[in-house]
């Protein structure tokens, strides 16, 4: 199974050809080395994006497929068969063939098409962030956090048959290469907060979504990285974005097994030394 890290309860079943590898975007990944592997997650109403409801849909893609027919990288209502309407992170060019190019493709219930593209070529067999989103009928896509094209007049129902979420499938065609932090909200992420995710990584950045809904700061944090050679200023910027710059940041460092015998004071973003464990206090 592939879990789902969200409240939602949507994980996946890994079909065929599909394994588990170490050397994901941030930890491990899905390798999917194609005749039929693909992963499904069964129909549920937070799948369903209905006229006026915004979204985002985001992965980290490594690939070298460069030939065939275009498979779909992460889709709703194109598997088994397609059911319109649907929407698609396609693995294909605006003129919808394969040649190492992605693209963000929904489709109305009628059956036309709005389907934006480009970018650089994807399929070097380095990681990619390819990133779609909808806020308020207008259509983005993004290739490594760089938006690419834009769509107006795309508000409508897609998502909303009872077939599967799938990835790295399209009917008989299959995808060979990579998976790692799919994303799916029911909002548009903006420009600066997919950067965000391509840095942090989806469990960072669903715990600073979280923190934005509580009525209160955090009061104490402890945090002990291992080895001498961490960057103070490092942490104090990662601490920082995840608390939010209302939170006063102070404390220090020590590199003395704990006997605190030679500390190095930090206090906001000015940092004396590199150093070891260190304990934070902050206040609400």
């Amino acid at each position: 199974a592939t879990l789902d890290s969200s409240d939602a309860g949507n994980d996946g079943e890994a079909i065929g050809n599909v394994t588990w590898v170490g050397d994901g975007k941030f930890g491990g990944a899905l390798l999917f080395e194609g005749d039929e592997s693909w992963v499904s997650v069964e129909d549920d109403p937070s799948l369903h994006f209905t006229a006026g409801t915004d979204f985002t849909a985001a992965v980290w893609l490594r690939t070298e497929m460069a030939g065939g027919d275009p498979p779909m990288i992460l889709a709703k209502n194109y598997q088994p068969a397609g059911v319109n309407p649907w929407w698609a992170l396609y693995y294909a060019n605006q003129g919808k063939a394969l040649d190492g190019s992605v693209s963000f493709f929904l489709r109305d219930a009628g059956g036309a098409s709005y389907h934006i593209a480009g970018g650089p070529l994807v399929n070097d067999g380095s990681w990619h962030h390819i990133t779609g989103t909808r806020e308020g009928g207008t259509l983005r896509f993004y290739v490594d956090g760089v938006e690419e094209a834009s769509m107006e007049d795309a508000d409508f129902d897609v998502g909303t048959a009872p077939v599967p979420l799938h990835m790295m499938s399209h009917t008989n065609r299959w995808l060979i290469g990579s998976l790692d932090e799919v994303l799916l909200m029911r909002r548009a992420l903006t420009a600066d907060e997919i950067g965000g995710l391509m840095e942090s990584g989806i469990e960072l950045f669903l715990r600073v979504e979280a923190r934005g809904k509580l009525t209160k700061e955090p009061a104490l944090a402890l945090f002990t990285p291992t080895g001498l050679t961490a960057s103070g200023s490092t942490m104090v910027e990662a601490l920082r974005s995840a608390l939010g710059e209302e939170v006063v940041l102070f404390g220090g460092t020590a590199g003395d097994q704990w006997k605190f015998e030679k500390t190095h004071q930090f206090y906001g973003n000015e940092v004396m030394l590199d150093g070891a464990p260190f304990l934070l206090l902050s206040t609400p």
